[in-house]
């Protein structure tokens, strides 16, 4: 019996490759039959192409479309890693997928009258000290509240309790859904905001540094606080005004001014480790204090650079090591499983459209909800 084989145009063959982040060259040295497709020499076959498609995780019917489909990043993202980046699939994904359980819990909220987040866009015109001020007493979180908790992993911890307690969804995962083989880079992407007014998300990187993650949080925390939906990654310049307020809201938030000054005994490294943040940022927060000069900043910080360059850090893999449930959890936010939880109980949601939105089925799902 012969095989279909599909006729698909060859341009939409490389399109997809390179949406994947790789080249041409590459993936064919891992798959001798592509060479064959984009030549012309043979056609894949339904099968193959459905596997290809599952490689480059592309959409199967995509591939028979005449151009490129338009795939416009739904919020803006700063970074200086590359000032005109190109498509990233991993990162998109994750937008879109987030996107998807927003709108499906914001509906839910909607429907069943549930109270909306009150707080998102309240702080639009107010200064920096003001929308720390406002947040600190949303939280409930005074000024010297981290120095008192146990360690950063705590501290990130403890304020996703209290961020999901005032109505936010906080999702922290390192790759894209459930596939742990598809890691998303901080320089990519360190965190981002949706904002919505009944479900606002924030994301956060967890191959990120604990220390990065509660500066993360606070600044995506100020964008709901000014209605503003975007991310950043690495080296973010911060040349948009609204990024630049959220990265001085997160600076005085997590080190304000004057305990940093009550608590400051000259030594930067061990001032980070009491405040539970970076070297940098207490660097950063110390010379906008004014207690280190010029000088010293510029000697501290090319200090700093030079030992980064020649001691790399180990990346955080965002593994758990552990608890599959305790990281799916984390992966979808401990509100947004309590509400798809009632949805399913209460016949308002399918179980089939719970496992879509979860990726969890059958008994892993219901262990899921049950803990």
């Amino acid at each position: 019996m012969k095989l279909e084989r599909l006729n698909i145009k060859r341009e939409m063959l490389i399109w997809a490759v390179e949406r994947n982040g790789q080249s041409v060259d590459e993936y064919a040295q891992k798959n001798p039959s592509f060479s064959k497709w984009i030549d012309g020499e043979r056609m894949p076959t339904v099968k193959q192409l459905e596997d290809f498609a599952n490689q480059v995780h592309v959409p199967f019917g995509y591939l028979f479309l005449n151009e490129e489909p338009k795939e416009p990043m739904p919020i803006p993202f700063f970074r200086t890693v590359d000032r005109h980046p190109k498509f990233n699939l991993k990162l998109y994904d994750t937008v879109i997928d987030l996107k998807r359980k927003q709108e499906w819990l914001s509906d839910y909220l909607r429907e069943n009258e549930i109270g909306a987040a009150m707080f998102v866009g309240c702080c639009v015109g107010r200064s920096v000290e003001e929308t720390v001020d406002f947040a600190r007493e949303l939280l409930r979180k005074e000024s010297d509240w981290a120095l008192h908790v146990a360690d950063s992993a705590a501290v990130v911890r403890t304020l996703i309790e209290w961020l999901e307690e005032i109505g936010c969804i906080v999702s922290v995962q390192g790759y894209v859904g459930t596939y742990n083989r598809r890691q998303v880079s901080i320089e990519d992407c360190r965190g981002f905001a949706l904002i919505d007014n009944f479900a606002p998300f924030i994301y956060v990187n967890n191959n990120d540094r604990k220390e990065a993650q509660y500066f993360t949080l606070i600044h995506e925390f100020a964008h709901l606080l000014i209605g503003f939906s975007s991310g950043y990654g690495s080296g973010s310049d911060n040349d948009d005004q609204r990024e630049d307020f959220c990265d001085k809201v997160a600076a005085q938030f997590l080190v304000d001014g004057s305990l940093l000054k009550h608590k400051w005994n000259g030594n930067i490294d061990a001032m980070a480790r009491t405040f539970r943040v970076s070297k940098i940022m207490m660097a950063r927060r110390a010379h906008e204090e004014r207690l280190i000069s010029d000088a010293d900043y510029r000697v501290y910080m090319d200090a700093y650079w030079a030992y980064v360059h020649e001691h790399p850090a180990k990346k955080e893999t965002g593994k758990s090591g552990g608890d599959y449930y305790a990281t799916t959890r984390r992966r979808l936010g401990f509100s947004f499983l309590v509400h798809l939880g009632n949805a399913v109980k209460s016949n308002q949601l399918s179980y089939n459209d719970a496992y879509r939105l979860t990726g969890c089925h059958g008994v892993t799902f219901d262990k899921l909800i049950a803990r």
